[in-house]
């Protein structure tokens, strides 16, 4: 298994229009931007083959120019392959941004590493494959990952290589707005619930790690199945403190940093980085018996 970076929910552009300030409302859209530049410096430390971004890099399927424009100058600044599905918030239908023309051309002009996967088929790298299920709507009533349950797909790819599911959405029976630490694998259904992922049905040993989006808070769904958070939080984070948790059960190591700015927002127009150490994950072989560790962060927004 290749190192490589999962991140997800960016949700680059985001208006914040609760806050009335409009110097705290620029801070916090720049700090998104920032916060860009640290996943690629600890990417480049680590030495990462490429960067998975799993849905929502954009809040919104029309970010401005502007935006577009930051985002690309940051992701070129990686200095390492980043591929990314379109999640629920910059769902890829018709009229989105990934379609517009200035978009590809501010993409090919200052993110030529950045490679949309708007299309369910496998993509082969150099020592992986990516199995991307990306949202083509802002509520699919179908489970994007469906297409991966055909045996033929499984047995006709290379067997030496890892592959790697990349997916948007909810396995739960509960809309996205519930807390994530009420989150757990198995106890949501299909009906009526939109962008539902139904991890149950993906044939057996078929995938060697799904990177998830849509949940803001990092947490494992089952061994080699994890939500990777947003590495910008929108609020004061709910609940109890960060505690890390430790198993054996997971034959994955992870332990990157992740930064969220202080809330709520202080007094001053100043916004400070809090550089609280919570964890996003990076993933390589890890020796037998390693004892992987993860911590349970309470709260979640969309």
């Amino acid at each position: 298994m290749p190192t490589f970076l999962h991140t997800a929910d960016w949700q680059l552009g985001k208006p914040f229009a609760r806050v009335e300030d409009d110097a705290k409302r620029a801070l916090l859209q720049q700090e998104r931007i920032e916060v860009l530049r640290r996943i690629g410096t600890l990417a480049r430390e680590r030495k990462a083959a490429f960067i998975l971004v799993a849905g929502d890099l954009f809040d919104s399927t029309t970010p401005s120019k502007s935006t577009v424009a930051a985002a690309c100058s940051a992701i070129r600044e990686m200095g390492v392959p980043v591929y990314a599905i379109p999640g629920n918030h910059d769902h890829g239908g018709v009229g989105s941004v990934w379609t517009q023309p200035f978009f590809e051309l501010t993409r090919q002009q200052l993110a030529p590493n950045l490679h949309l996967l708007l299309e369910p088929r496998p993509i082969e790298l150099d020592s992986a494959i990516l199995l991307p299920c990306p949202l083509l709507r802002r509520h699919e009533v179908t489970d994007p990952t469906a297409w991966l349950r055909n045996p033929e797909l499984t047995d006709s790819l290379p067997a030496d290589k890892p592959r790697i599911v990349l997916a948007h959405g909810s396995i739960q029976g509960f809309g996205s707005q519930e807390d994530d630490d009420e989150l757990g694998a198995g106890s949501g259904t299909a009906a009526g619930i939109a962008n539902f992922l139904d991890l149950t049905r993906l044939p057996a040993g078929s995938c060697d790690y799904l990177a998830l989006g849509d949940w803001h808070g990092m947490k494992e769904i089952t061994p080699g199945a994890w939500y990777a958070g947003t590495p910008e939080r929108d609020r004061f984070p709910k609940g109890r403190a960060i505690s890390p948790v430790t198993s054996s059960a997971s034959p994955w190591s992870a332990a990157l940093p992740r930064w969220w700015s202080q809330w709520p927002l202080p007094a001053s127009a100043g916004i400070r980085s809090s550089r609280n150490f919570a964890m996003t994950p990076t993933w390589r072989p890890a020796p037998r018996g390693w004892r992987s560790c993860s911590p349970d962060v309470p709260g979640r927004t969309c």
